[in-house]
């Protein structure tokens, strides 16, 4: 049988944990996230940036690897605010500085996740 390629990389929006309420939704004026999976090269560049605790029996990825996530699979943002102007922040790489750790981490984690998947299931 032969190996099926890679697909369109389609974006789609993220709501990080923090913006949903108790059922899941979105609270109102959620900040959303463009993430795509990231191609199979990248991918695995990615997880050559990952390390396992035999304790733990946990992976985790190193913040080099979370980088080149983000680099690769976050495209965009919306409802990202300004605490000081009280307005919109243009998606750049000068203001990705400014994300939460906690939320690049969850968003690089949602981008290697979304790439493990198969092309149909990431449709979903």
């Amino acid at each position: 049988m032969p190996i099926n390629a890679i697909g369109e990389l389609i974006t789609r929006k993220y709501t990080p944990d923090s913006e949903l309420d108790n059922d899941g939704n979105p609270v109102d004026g959620a900040t959303t996230f463009d993430i795509r999976p990231l191609s199979g090269v990248d991918y695995n560049r990615v997880i050559a940036h990952q390390k396992y605790d035999p304790v733990e029996q946990t992976v985790s990825t190193t913040g080099d690897g979370v980088m080149l996530a983000l680099s690769h699979g976050l495209v965009g943002w919306d409802g990202l605010i300004d605490p000081v102007t009280g307005l919109s922040l243009k998606y750049n790489h000068v203001n990705l500085n400014r994300l939460p750790p906690v939320i690049i981490r969850e968003l690089a984690g949602k981008i290697i996740e979304i790439s493990e998947l198969g092309t149909e299931a990431a449709k979903n």
